[in-house]
């Protein structure tokens, strides 16, 4: 059990925060998405909900699993009290990838919501 509180580098404060944020990219995505439906330009500029959609997914997985690749590739963990080293180099390493394939999941998801957003247009 201390194996699975030691991997994330994000405290919950922050997780928080990073929920929210994924909330405001989602809404971000569907004014987007009614803008482009209601001028008629859904099919041609669909693809531009890729960005939102992929933030929001991004935060949403960040705040909820607590990783966040970019203080992993800095080997940070942004505690509620401030920034700290992980010291362990293989923990490091886990959080990098970890935030890696989350970011990875989170370009795909807005990628297919996107695709999926124009095809049904």
């Amino acid at each position: 059990m201390g194996h699975m509180c030691k991997s994330h580098n994000l405290g919950s404060r922050v997780r928080r925060q990073h929920v929210r944020l994924g909330v405001i990219w989602f809404a971000l995505t569907l004014v987007l998405g009614f803008a482009l439906l209601e001028r008629g330009a859904a099919a041609h500029f669909g693809f531009l909900l890729a960005l939102p959609l992929a933030m929001g997914s991004y935060c949403l997985l960040a705040g909820s699993f607590g990783v966040c690749v970019y203080n992993g590739v800095q080997g940070r963990r942004h505690a509620n009290h401030g920034s700290e080293m992980v010291p362990d180099e293989t923990l490091r390493r886990r959080l990098v990838h970890r935030g890696l394939a989350y970011a990875g999941l989170s370009c795909a998801l807005g990628g297919l919501g996107a695709l999926a957003f124009v095809v049904s247009v």
